[in-house]
């Protein structure tokens, strides 16, 4: 490769922190972090229907590669892009987890659970390096609680910190009291940033300006409205908890896969058992591994089922390709664990994050996805990550003594929005707006008769999940921004 030659050299961080698209567009290639910026050189806004039936299928959000919009691609997280005329386009791997982890680490618990500790703190640390005051984005919850104290720590005696909770007026789902616990006595002006109903349908068309792609839900529009309010009060930069349940097991459903794997590995029967016999709920426990292993499929992070495929569109339903992934790891929870942190799960999550702080002017930083704290979190065994019926038992056992005892070892809550509520209450005439609007028909994605039938059980609480409802609201949202609209303007 000769130096005349014209090579631009593209580069994304180890973990997909930040966003990077590109195109082609005639002989020439485009790229930035956004996909509007593409959409504004020329690239013709149209719907990847491989992306969108997955998604619609299996609520599966897009790959490393791949955006919602056709011919939009994604570089993947940990990879660089070389782009020569005339040559097509060069992906290499500069970071691959897999290869960083040698097998089990045999440290013990105590020496793992100090290691943890230190990363995390050195982590923060280097987070805190910044020009302009740095806030926190404090849940309350382990995770964030985790962060909270190293960031405290470490900035006794500069001034006041800031906190930002967000909160709805309802004490089941308001994480203000939490937060009280992870701020102890330390300095700081706690901002509790409440979303109501009536701000949610602005502020959902809102989000997905910025998001251009499907999002979470009320969660999502709450976290939007939360980096509104920081941006009002003058901060540029926050830390936020992102990462833990990904490294070390916190989402309901890698428990099945831990009953899968100890019935599979386990020395002996009685050991299995006595795991099994440690988890909450065994025999649902049990139910659930061998749904998995049936099926293959992946459940919600609150282990429950999450799809209604009877309101999806045969067209819909003809782009049902099955998601497969990689298993690089010799156990069913560390290759789960890989595929949260390299696919679809936390990709979606770090775009969410970026697309709304970024909306708003505001960096967020993720302790926790430092590389070095995630290669040794994958080193880690199951048994310690899943133990005693506790996931995260190794974070637990990390902060021993640094935060209060009711804050480690709280379950993890399922439900941290009152979604339910407001859906078949405040919300419900603009659900039934949203899932008899032009846009959404314009889709070609869903059938009227399975909508309706699917609302009404959610209402009649024989569906628990609210994740169908979103997969309408957002098709509706994004096939009016970036399809309707476009086609609208001159």
């Amino acid at each position: 490769m000769g130096l005349s030659k014209k090579i631009t050299f593209l580069a994304r961080d180890r973990l997909g922190v930040k966003p990077f698209y590109y195109s082609k567009l005639g002989e020439n290639w485009t790229f930035g972090s956004e996909v509007k910026a593409l959409l504004k050189f020329g690239v013709k806004a149209a719907p990847n229907m491989k992306v969108w039936g997955r998604f619609l299928n299996h609520g599966e959000y897009e790959r490393p590669e791949e955006s919602f919009f056709e011919d939009v691609h994604a570089l993947p997280s940990g990879s660089f892009l070389t782009l020569v005329p005339g040559e097509q386009p060069k992906i290499q791997t500069g970071w691959s987890l897999p290869e960083r982890v040698q097998g089990e680490t045999q440290s013990n618990l105590k020496e793992l659970s100090e290691k943890v500790y230190d990363l995390l703190d050195d982590a923060v640390q280097l987070r805190l390096r910044s020009d302009v005051p740095v806030g926190l984005n404090l849940s309350g919850g382990l995770d964030s609680s985790s962060v909270a104290q190293s960031f405290f720590r470490n900035l006794k005696g500069k001034g006041s910190a800031h906190t930002f909770t967000s909160v709805y007026g309802d004490s089941r789902y308001d994480e203000g009291d939490f937060s009280v616990a992870a701020i102890g006595g330390n300095d700081c002006v706690r901002h509790l940033i409440k979303l109501n109903p009536e701000d949610v349908p602005e502020a959902a068309r809102e989000t997905m300006r910025s998001q251009e792609a499907p999002y979470g839900g009320i969660a999502t529009v709450s976290y939007s409205t939360l980096h509104r309010e920081i941006s009002r009060h003058g901060l540029k930069v926050t830390l936020e908890g992102q990462g833990g349940d990904e490294l070390f097991g916190g989402y309901a459903y890698y428990s099945p896969l831990a009953v899968l794997d100890a019935l599979e590995k386990s020395p002996s029967l009685s050991s299995a058992l006595k795991f099994i016999r440690e988890l909450p709920d065994p025999r649902l426990q049990i139910r659930l591994a061998k749904k998995s292993k049936m099926s293959q499929g992946q459940l919600y992070q609150d282990g429950s089922d999450f799809l209604a495929p009877d309101s999806l569109s045969a067209f819909a339903r003809s782009y049902a390709e099955t998601p497969t992934y990689p298993t690089p790891f010799s156990t069913r929870v560390a290759n789960a664990l890989f595929r949260d942190l390299r696919y679809p799960k936390l990709a979606h999550v770090l775009r969410m994050n970026d697309r709304i702080g970024m909306a708003y002017g505001v960096e967020t930083r993720q302790p926790f996805l430092d590389y070095r704290l995630v290669e040794l979190a994958a080193s880690v065994p199951t048994h310690w990550k899943i133990h005693s019926g506790y996931g995260k038992y190794l974070l637990r056992k990390a902060m021993d003594s640094h935060l209060p005892h009711d804050t480690i070892w709280a379950h993890k809550r399922p439900v941290v929005t009152p979604q339910r509520e407001w859906m078949v209450g405040p919300l419900r005439t603009w659900l039934w707006d949203m899932a008899n609007s032009q846009a959404l028909r314009h889709s070609g994605c869903f059938h009227q008769d399975g909508i309706e039938r699917t609302i009404k059980r959610f209402e009649a609480k024989e569906i628990q999940n609210g994740f169908p409802l979103w997969q309408w609201i957002n098709t509706a949202l994004w096939f009016d921004e970036f399809i309707l609209r476009s086609e609208a303007r001159p």
